[in-house]
């Protein structure tokens, strides 16, 4: 579902369906936070676990994150769902992405 962007209504109601069912985890709380962050880039909002890179291989071979609300503290909310430190993944996204 979270790569479904040119189902982008789609996507909204799945993360609407998903949220009830975060609490007693009949839905993995990673794939949750991987669809947030997509349907708000989509949208043109800031994202909130750091799941979404802008893709453009800075000249160091590094990558950047999307706009993000709160950056300082995206490591205490992707822990609550299960991710790990937002830059680890951040760094494995730009090795694989940019070759270094």
């Amino acid at each position: 579902m979270q790569h479904a962007d040119r189902e982008a209504q789609l996507q909204v109601l799945a993360l609407e369906r998903m949220g009830k069912y975060l609490d007693n985890d009949e839905v993995r709380k990673a794939d949750y936070a991987y669809l947030w962050d997509r349907v708000a880039v989509n949208h043109d909002r800031e994202q909130r676990y750091g799941t979404q890179p802008n893709w453009d291989c800075n000249e160091d071979g590094t990558l950047n994150f999307m706009p993000m609300e709160d950056p300082a503290n995206v490591d205490a909310r992707r822990s609550e769902m299960g991710l790990g430190p937002a830059q680890e993944e951040l760094d494995r996204m730009a090795e694989f992405v940019c070759g270094q």
